[in-house]
């Protein structure tokens, strides 16, 4: 499941570089591990920058309470349940991004791909070692 942005919604600025927020999406399980653990699932916040690189923050997480930004759009996901959507686009409208946020100066980086096609490569990963509930 994927969540794209259109035009403007906030920026990324690492290693003196700035980077625009374009999409978010979910993967279960997890694909990063901490520790040797694989968690239920990760959210993958996705940045690209005036000259095409990509930048991705991704946080984990552990079964345990709702989440907040899928709640928020929950009502759109029941319309993609539905018989024959595969593929399909919904307008969700605005989105309050105030719950990709979170106030942390510890993190893993590193230099990978995408892992889903294209598969970019020379993405630089931020993962988030603070597994949410």
């Amino acid at each position: 499941m994927q969540v794209h942005f259109e035009g403007y919604v906030g920026d990324l600025w690492t290693d003196g570089k700035k980077y625009s927020l374009k999409q978010i999406h979910w993967h279960t399980p997890a694909e990063h591990q901490i520790d040797g653990k694989i968690y239920p699932a990760a959210l993958h916040v996705v940045h690209e920058a005036d000259d095409g690189s990509v930048a991705v923050v991704a946080s984990i997480f552990n079964y345990g309470r709702q989440d907040p930004l899928i709640q928020e759009i929950k009502p759109y996901l029941n319309k993609l349940a539905g018989p024959n959507t595969k593929g399909n686009k919904i307008p969700i409208g605005k989105l309050d991004t105030k719950y990709l946020r979170q106030n942390t100066q510890r993190y893993y980086r590193y230099r990978g791909s995408l892992t889903t096609p294209p598969c970019t490569e020379a993405v630089l990963w931020s993962v988030l070692p603070e597994v949410l509930n």
